[in-house]
């Protein structure tokens, strides 16, 4: 059986009405929603003008095996290069192309230099834009030698650079397999 015309028209008029209604009113809370969004919005650049002169970030930049920090920041004092080109061989950077820096607030009594090829982080560093922190590792507590040759705890897998990696990325060295990050335990925390 085929529907009359008219009732083709009748179920269109019903349907159209019912849908202008509809939109009418979804159309009314799109707006209320976009000007709640903007004075929010608003409010929020607000605060952030405020706190945007004393800013601060933490920044953490993990190169999962495409960096050699020990040929980045590298000690530039004649003993502890020595130390550093013995130790390196072949690959150690020439100290007459390192770019020395002077640390603002720390001091063990060494100089320190970077690699030519971070010009742009020394920059950084010179402005107090950049700060390098070296000699960190995953271990369980600090370690040295006659700890370690006295069997101490240590990460599992000290010497798996896979473990490594993810020992850096969870902070846990001493429980294997954890599955959430520093970054994102401490932004729980915080946020």
């Amino acid at each position: 059986m085929k529907p009359s015309e008219n009732m083709l028209r009748r179920s269109f008029v019903k349907h159209a009405c019912c849908s202008a209604i509809g939109g009418t009113g979804m159309l009314s809370a799109l707006t209320q929603l976009k000007a709640i969004g903007a004075v929010s919005a608003d409010a929020a650049r607000s605060r952030a003008a405020a706190t945007v002169a004393d800013f601060k970030a933490l920044v953490c930049i993990y190169l999962s095996g495409g960096n050699d920090g020990t040929n980045v920041l590298i000690p530039y004092d004649a003993t502890s290069y020595a130390d550093y080109a013995r130790s390196r061989s072949v690959v150690a950077v020439d100290r007459a192309t390192l770019l020395p820096i002077v640390p603002n607030s720390y001091s063990d009594g060494r100089s320190y230099a970077l690699n030519p090829n971070v010009r742009k982080l020394k920059a950084l560093f010179d402005q107090g834009k950049v700060a390098f922190l070296g000699n960190v590792g995953t271990l369980v507590r600090p370690t040295t030698l006659s700890d370690y040759n006295a069997g101490i705890a240590l990460p599992n897998q000290l010497y798996s650079h896979l473990d490594q990696t993810v020992q850096w990325q969870s902070s846990l060295p001493d429980q294997p397999n954890f599955k959430t990050g520093w970054g994102g335990r401490m932004a729980d925390v915080v946020g």
